[in-house]
């Protein structure tokens, strides 16, 4: 395929760049004082732009005298100025300014490279949108500047969209795992519970619904230093909803930065009274390293420890019974050994399961006979419950949902 040829210059544009490239002050006044063509056809290659080209030159009063000879457009002035705040001359950008560029069309990411906070603040009064091309999030997340941060914390509650783009440059930088980055965007005030877009290319307003924060990308990356530093002070629905996705990975550290501050009712509130993270937790498939393909006896340690971690909290587990039949499938793919812990610690949390719940999850004999592999004295304590709530529910004193009693003398071991 014939790559496609370069446009061939005309004559006088030839000549016209070549005194400009050369410095040639005074030639390009005599050009000028002939009335000779200054403007480059339309649809040039950009590096044939006799503006954009004195602008690389950086010689001033070669840019003043062009400036004011010509007869530039918006879109001319804007990307001589765009050039000149790239190459941090800014003033030649001064120039290409008060020529009529106009400062709210200039990319706020260029700006921001200056570290020209005093521009930067110019943007802003000059209607520039920060999120446009999420260019302040760009660059806090590229630059990594303290004088990015100060800016930020000065002008947040004047100019709201500073918010969304700190809440999106966190997003990146705790989805990155980058520890102290994070650190300084919290420490600035970001918000690590503010929506922003699963795609960071994807511009603000974001749907509530279809979005992702940093606190969310947190639960993923199970850092404990990203964990700790972004100092999460989450509202009880806040909590709630965490733990439900951490639910999802068993993030141990999460789920006791989360459980310390939440009451029984609060942990309990689906319509049943129970706890959602808690049902996700029990009904967990068994974890597998993606590479190797074996079994994770970690993942499923820490697995338990959210367990009890919530039992401990005051959880409670009373799935919906329809629920019951999958939940049994995912947990006999446990061994022997993790089915044990995981049944203990729902029977013997005092007030914690629902009996019947419990006593139906083990209605199997293959579930029974995995229990017996590791512990058989277990098995004759299902049964021994079993009979005593047949007694109960024959007696007419079954309740909504009957709870195992903390006098129930036997042990909560994980071993």
């Amino acid at each position: 395929m014939d790559m496609p040829q370069r446009q061939q210059l005309p004559e006088y544009l030839k000549q016209l760049l070549a005194l400009i490239q050369a410095g040639k002050l005074f030639e390009l006044q005599e050009w000028i004082a002939a009335d000779k063509n200054l403007n480059a056809p339309k649809n040039s290659d950009y590096r044939a732009r006799p503006l954009r080209v004195v602008v690389e030159t950086g010689f001033h009063s070669m840019v003043a005298v062009l400036l004011r000879a010509g007869k530039w457009n918006e879109d001319e002035l804007a990307e001589a100025a765009e050039l000149a705040f790239d190459n941090r001359r800014s003033d030649l950008a001064e120039l290409v300014l008060s020529a009529g560029a106009k400062l709210n069309q200039i990319s706020f990411y260029t700006i921001c490279k200056t570290m020209d906070l005093g521009m930067m603040e110019r943007f802003l009064r000059a209607g520039g949108d920060p999120s446009r091309d999420n260019d302040f999030a760009s660059a806090l997340s590229q630059i990594k500047a303290r004088p990015l941060l100060r800016f930020y914390r000065t002008f947040r509650e004047e100019f709201p969209a500073l918010e969304d783009q700190a809440a999106l440059a966190l997003h990146h930088a705790v989805r990155n795992e980058q520890v102290r980055w994070t650190a300084l965007l919290a420490w600035a005030g970001a918000d690590p519970f503010r929506p922003v877009p699963y795609n960071e290319d994807d511009s603000f307003p974001v749907d509530p619904e279809c979005s992702t924060n940093a606190a969310t990308a947190a639960i993923w990356t199970k850092n404990l230093e990203i964990l700790k530093v972004l100092r999460l002070k989450p509202s009880a629905s806040q909590s709630i909803e965490l733990l439900n996705k951490a639910a999802y990975n068993s993030n141990v550290e999460l789920f006791r930065t989360l459980v310390k501050d939440l009451k029984p009712g609060q942990l309990n509130s689906s319509v049943r009274g129970s706890c959602e993270a808690l049902e996700e937790l029990v009904r967990r498939s068994p974890h597998w390293n993606y590479w190797t393909h074996v079994r994770s006896t970690e993942g499923e340690a820490e697995n338990l420890q959210c367990i009890e971690l919530l039992l401990d909290a005051g959880a409670k587990w009373n799935p919906p019974p329809d629920n019951l039949r999958s939940m049994r499938r995912s947990i006999l793919e446990h061994d022997s050994r993790y089915i044990v812990q995981l049944l203990r610690l729902l029977l013997y949390t005092p007030n914690a399961a629902d009996i019947q719940g419990v006593l139906e999850l083990c209605r199997s004999n293959t579930l029974i006979d995995k229990i017996a592999e590791t512990d058989r004295p277990f098995v004759g304590e299902i049964n021994d419950l079993r009979k005593k709530n047949r007694a109960i529910n024959v007696s007419g004193g079954a309740a909504k949902m009957e709870t195992v009693p903390a006098a129930v003398d036997a042990p909560r071991k994980r071993s």
